[in-house]
């Protein structure tokens, strides 16, 4: 119990405020601000999980592009050689469905000439968490390019 102190120095109660009156007032009030704002709550954070879900998805693309592109700038390398790479990481996790479009001078390139590989899956293959499928139709297409050893 909090105390005041007077002029005298006697102490006196603080007077109590009747809350009451407010309650059920304040209660209806948050009741419908949660009606209003979970919905949109939880659709940005859905949002937010499919974006960062498609970062991943793309940043895996890369990364096995990447590893195609390196089997293909070795000495010797085959056609064979590129899709090996690539399957081996795709198949790692769990995506199907690819196309590879590998460089076109993978045989006849000599050191220091530049190799472009392109690599895309279709964006179906990202969708295991998603349920809205808006995109189904499209592509996801990584392009990448590196020199020859």
């Amino acid at each position: 119990m909090q105390y005041k102190t007077g002029p005298i120095g006697r102490r006196s109660r603080k007077p109590k405020r009747d809350h009451r009156a407010r309650g059920p007032i304040r209660l209806g009030a948050a009741v419908a601000e949660l009606a209003f704002c979970l919905p949109v709550f939880t659709v940005v954070t859905f949002g937010f999980i499919d974006v960062t879900n498609y970062i991943y998805f793309k940043q895996t693309l890369k990364v096995a592009a990447y590893e195609g592109i390196r089997a293909a700038a070795d000495v010797g390398a085959v056609s064979a050689d590129v899709n090996g790479a690539i399957d081996r990481m795709l198949t790692a996790r769990e995506i199907e469905g690819w196309t590879l479009t590998p460089p076109a001078n993978l045989t006849t390139a000599k050191r220091g000439d530049l190799l472009q590989l392109e690599l895309t899956v279709p964006i179906s293959e990202l969708a295991h968490f998603s349920s809205f499928n808006l995109l189904a139709d499209r592509n996801v297409t990584v392009s990448v390019t590196a020199v020859k050893e």
